[in-house]
């Protein structure tokens, strides 16, 4: 092998070794723990906490934690052990400007900590779902559907996916972890 060649080689081998290092094959699952840290950072104002609730059911996946914050605002995470499996957070409608707004920086704050988006990507998805979901509400009422409701699904490559489901009794927002 000539010098010149050995070089190039050894370079292109170099170049593949931290291109391989600097993107890992398959991201570490989200925590349970890293979910609520983040979360909480994101909505001080609302003092958010989680807690073990008393729930006896069968066949349920996982461990449950209710949210409880100083606003009208609900939510459950579901763990499987100590990784992140799903957030559901609902307001039940109709509801004062300040509940929505609520709900809103909480929707905001599970999507930033559950998909590990910026505020930018969060809020831009979370308005556009809120604007899609009230259109698809407002044609159900119209056409008179048996279930009157307005749903988006956003899929979030590996990450996961976003559902908004909105209903004239409440509006629900779930951010969902794959296996």
């Amino acid at each position: 092998m000539s010098g010149t060649l050995k070089v190039q080689f050894a370079g292109l081998a170099m170049l593949a070794a931290s291109l391989a290092a600097a993107s890992p094959v398959a991201a570490a699952a989200l925590t349970c723990a890293e979910f609520q840290d983040t979360f909480a950072h994101a909505v001080p104002e609302l003092s958010p906490q989680f807690g073990r609730s008393v729930v006896v059911s069968r066949g349920s996946r996982g461990d449950t934690r209710e949210l409880t914050t100083n606003s009208s605002v609900e939510g459950r995470l579901t763990c499987d052990g100590t990784r992140f499996v799903r957030f559901e957070v609902q307001l039940q409608m109709p509801s004062t400007p300040a509940g929505r707004d609520a709900f809103f920086r909480v929707q905001l704050a599970a999507a930033m900590a559950g998909l590990k988006w910026s505020r930018n990507r969060a809020t831009q998805n979370i308005i556009g779902m809120s604007s899609e979901a009230a259109d698809y509400l407002r044609a159900s009422e119209e056409r008179g559907d048996v279930s009157i409701s307005g749903k988006v699904e956003r899929h979030a490559g590996a990450a996961g996916d976003l559902a908004a489901m909105w209903t004239k009794t409440d509006r629900t927002f779930i951010v969902l972890a794959y296996d």
